[in-house]
């Protein structure tokens, strides 16, 4: 390796987030390699979100506060900076004229390894760089293979190091902060606090999603749902809502719809859910409990926002989230819905949420005490909280 102070380190990545394995595999590199710098270079916006993907200065910012306590460990922009698409080939040169005379080490994960074929002009980077190929799982002897048609091909260099393997993965940390499962210990303890930025996912996949809720409620109240969803989807794109989670919420807000009065008490018995007489007098007040019960039981939801969104959808509450609001909406102005007043509901709904939710309940209060029907606490509660929020505000 390069004499001290002569070779640099590039660890790039989505860093969506940075995790332990991350910080643990550069140190052991730099010292393996006896490398002066490890550069962190997190990966720009890309053109085409492929998939949910936390923006690029969030990014950064948790990247800085993750190395900021090692003098060895810095942090670049030049990705998240450019515009348009990034390529490594592109980064090598803004990294020559940075740091001039300075032997580069590129390390990769063995997964990396095997896009390189189909980088852009990756032959551009012989004799420029030297590969650092730590395992991430498995399949010593493919990497010994590639690593000989990569040298073969297009002359590149390549180091392997004798570093640990970390099977820790950012997906696998998104998905455990989407279930709300715990994820000390994988993450450096400084950005655990700022992590709420990152971009969750989701655990289950839509489409099956969707075939379970279909063969559950049937053909017409499944097309209501799907209106909901798309009206949900709609309405959380113009609040700053998370567009996948309010689908969801809309998916299974009805999932306890199809149950009489008799199972819904017996699967309230079987949850330890305690109602009060006014609402167990009413199959229709019921559901959106039940149904949040049977999201987490039935299909594993746990995410907590969205099992809030289906139980309070009947009713509402005093101190709504956005997604509650939302939700609620959705299912009451989806467009299979018709009665008198529809229209200024959803004309209120694209300039201003809480003045349309707030609609949405008086005309429920109205209609049921047309019908000599008894309106719910909740249902009152939050109108007047939603209506005195709204006069603080002005």
């Amino acid at each position: 390796s390069g004499g001290f102070g002569m070779a640099i380190g590039i660890m790039g990545g989505t860093f969506d987030p940075i995790h332990i394995g991350h910080l643990l595999i550069s140190e052991y590199i730099k010292e393996e390699l006896g490398l002066n710098k490890i550069l962190f270079i997190p990966t720009g916006d890309p053109p085409h979100k492929p998939e949910r993907i936390t923006s690029a200065r969030v990014r950064l910012e948790l990247v800085k506060k993750a190395i900021a306590d090692n003098p060895a460990f810095d942090a670049l922009s030049i990705e998240t900076e450019r515009i348009g698409k990034t390529y490594t080939v592109d980064t090598i040169s803004e990294l020559e004229a940075l740091y001039p005379g300075q032997k580069i080490y590129y390390i990769i994960g063995s997964d990396t390894l095997f896009k390189i074929n189909s980088w852009k002009d990756p032959w551009l980077l012989k004799d420029r760089v030297t590969f650092v190929v730590y395992s991430r799982l498995g399949g010593i002897a493919e990497i010994e293979s590639e690593i000989e048609i990569l040298k073969e091909r297009l002359g590149l260099t390549f180091y392997k190091s004798n570093g640990p393997v970390i099977d820790i993965s950012s997906t696998e940390i998104r998905r455990r902060l989407g279930s709300r499962k715990s994820i000390k210990y994988m993450v450096p303890e400084s950005i655990i606090s700022d992590i709420d930025k990152i971009e969750i996912e989701l655990e289950f996949d839509l489409e099956s999603l969707e075939s379970v809720v279909k063969d559950r409620l049937g053909e017409k109240r499944f097309r209501h749902t799907m209106g909901v969803a798309d009206k949900a989807r709609e309405l959380a794109s113009q609040n700053g809502v998370d567009e996948d989670k309010a689908y969801v919420a809309a998916l299974l807000h009805d999932l306890a719809k199809p149950m009489n009065l008799s199972d819904m008490l017996k699967a309230a018995g079987e949850s330890g859910i305690m109602f009060d007489s006014e609402t167990l007098s009413s199959p229709d007040l019921l559901h959106g409990h039940i149904g949040a019960y049977l999201a987490e039981s039935l299909l594993g939801v746990h995410d907590s926002e969205i099992l809030d969104a289906i139980r309070f959808h009947t009713t509402g509450r005093p101190g709504m989230s956005t997604l509650e609001k939302v939700i609620y909406l959705a299912d009451f102005i989806e467009p299979g819905r018709s009665f008198p007043g529809i229209d200024h509901i959803r004309n209120l709904s694209i300039s201003d949420l809480d003045a349309a939710v707030v609609t949405a309940m008086e005309s429920t209060i109205n209609h049921l005490k047309r019908n000599n029907k008894q309106v719910h606490k909740s249902t009152l509660e939050s109108m007047e909280c939603l209506i005195r929020d709204k006069k603080l505000e002005i």
